[in-house]
């Protein structure tokens, strides 16, 4: 760790993490603020049984492609650091990201690590490149996204529905944590170990009391300051108002009852609903390129891979970027050093995805600003405080505004 990335000491929740992967083999369920680095820690651990066990193979199941780089660029540094440490001459193998071009890979043999999406692993599986029941471990990195269950206010149909088309994640831990196997075929079981900022009572039923994909004595480590999912206190939170040809702070919520009165059924603040695959967010060109030639902001995507620090590419064509442009489903879980400010436009999908948007900054300790952006449309502001006020978050005045 230190080789690698300058790290003396874990955080207290990273340590109380690893004591308890440690000492048993009871499955994880963690629930940590964004920014602690909790999936990293999940990573020092199976390195560390690499290195003490010499060839286990684990499997990290990644909501989007570009965590699985950041994973796969996490890995790769340290075991870069790992051989330099060892002073050996050959590269440790077994780092495999699960795209087009490793099915080779995969066929020749078991690499110790595999990181990919659900929907990947399941081609694998079904077209017989990947063997699953080699693996020790399965890791499910922001579970709540990679399950995406209903809303316990969703209706009927919409549960069956669901029922009848599962997500990619739930099918593949059907595969491994079959409840109904035979006894004969029950030897062989992964460690599960799951994470995410918001891993809900809803959750944590579905994966072990509905679906029992979890063994019986799976430890739930709550890792968060308040009882429910919050922002690190390193971030200030900002509220503006588009209306019209103006720009305003978000009122005060005594402010808006009057006129919201009449429209009060409407708002409920945001639902707690997630988006199909169909209707997931994607990244577009367009967007970024409008911002770039129409508001001439040098904006760029993020794609998890590291880029160059400001010393070194102070001679290349391309300079450090200081704008990432990205939708809240590509932006999921990702660790971008240095993010001082988070801009959402428009109303997040769901409750929960604002945490995690915002968790972009003030990661590990340092400060961030988050702003919210929202057209005044029906009760907007009213829906804007219900979810403030869900995750105990106090928006702060904008001064450089003049309401």
């Amino acid at each position: 760790l230190k080789e690698a990335y300058g790290v003396d000491e874990l955080t207290v929740m990273q340590g109380t993490l690893l004591r308890n992967l440690l000492r048993g083999e009871e499955d994880v369920i963690l629930q940590g603020q964004t920014g602690t680095g909790k999936s990293f820690c999940f990573l020092v651990y199976l390195m560390q049984i690499f290195i003490s066990k010499g060839h286990p193979s684990a499997l990290v199941l990644v909501p989007n492609t570009e965590l699985a780089l950041q994973w796969g660029v996490w890995a790769q540094k340290l075991l870069e650091a790992y051989q330099r440490c060892l002073v050996r001459e050959n590269q440790p193998r077994g780092l495999v990201l699960a795209g087009a071009g490793e099915v080779r890979t995969l066929a020749a043999h078991v690499p110790w690590l595999i990181i990919a999406t659900p929907q990947r692993v399941q081609e694998l599986v079904n077209e017989r490149h990947l063997n699953i029941r080699h693996l020790s471990w399965l890791v499910l990195d922001e579970i709540d996204h990679l399950l995406r269950l209903p809303s316990r206010f969703a209706r009927f149909n919409t549960r069956l529905t669901r029922e009848k088309n599962p997500k990619p994640t739930e099918v593949i831990l059907d595969l491994i944590y079959n409840p109904t196997a035979k006894p004969a075929d029950r030897t062989w079981r992964p460690r599960l170990l799951v994470n995410s900022a918001t891993v809900n009572r809803t959750i944590r039923f579905y994966l072990v009391k509905a679906k029992q994909w979890t063994n019986d004595h799976a430890i739930f480590i709550n890792a968060l300051p308040n009882p429910t999912p919050s922002s690190p206190d390193a971030i200030v939170h900002h509220c503006l108002i588009l209306d019209g040809n103006t720009i305003r702070n978000l009122r005060p919520r005594e402010a808006i009852a009057t006129e919201n009165a009449a429209r009060r059924e409407t708002a409920y603040g945001p639902s707690e609903t997630d988006l199909d695959d169909a209707e997931t967010p994607a990244f577009t060109p367009k967007f970024l390129e409008h911002l770039r030639t129409e508001q001439g902001i040098k904006a760029t995507g993020f794609d998890g891979r590291p880029r160059p620090s400001a010393s070194t590419s102070a001679s290349s064509e391309e300079p450090t970027p200081q704008i990432y442009v990205m939708s809240e489903f590509i932006a999921r879980g990702l660790d971008i050093p240095n993010v001082t400010h988070v801009v959402i436009v428009g109303f997040p999908s769901n409750t929960q995805s604002y945490i995690h948007m915002a968790g972009r900054t003030g990661r590990m300790g340092r400060s961030g600003k988050v702003f919210t952006i929202l057209q005044n449309q029906g009760s907007i502001e009213l829906r804007a405080h219900n979810l403030f006020q869900y995750f105990s978050i106090q928006p702060e005045k904008y001064d450089l505004i003049d309401d």
